[in-house]
């Protein structure tokens, strides 16, 4: 309530002459406000509304997709470790495409998946390890 009533006088507050800014320190010790305080809420900036603060921290370098394939493959290659999955993809990849079982994949979310070093792979599958 305190700051509605002192915003509508801020301007006039701001822009009065000395005498004028009495005056309205008056209308505001009329209902109940100290000077002081009146002088300091009339005086501060406007107080912006809060925005959402920005999210932090780097944005993701792998999308849904790659995470979805990379899942896929780890089913299809009988769940091995990431060293051994990376190490493997040369042979898997070409006779997957060839059986028809990535025809439907994103070829950008396959070279995503293809850059990934091992320790990302153990990584990205942590969840879905413990998970059984």
């Amino acid at each position: 309530a305190k700051k509605q009533l002192t915003n509508k006088f801020k301007a006039e507050y701001a822009k009065g002459t000395k005498k004028q800014k009495g005056e309205v320190l008056d209308r505001l010790e009329a209902v109940g406000m100290g000077r002081s305080t009146a002088r300091r809420l009339l005086t501060q900036a406007v107080a912006a509304t809060p925005r959402e603060p920005a999210k932090r921290g780097r944005r993701p370098r792998y999308g849904r997709d790659a995470q979805m394939l990379l899942e896929r493959l780890w089913l299809l290659m009988g769940m091995p470790c990431g060293p051994y999955m990376k190490a493997m993809f040369a042979q898997w990849i070409p006779a997957l495409q060839a059986n028809g079982e990535l025809d439907r994949v994103d070829d950008a979310a396959l070279g995503q998946v293809l850059s990934m070093s091992p320790a990302t792979i153990d990584r990205r599958l942590r969840k879905l390890k413990a998970a059984g």
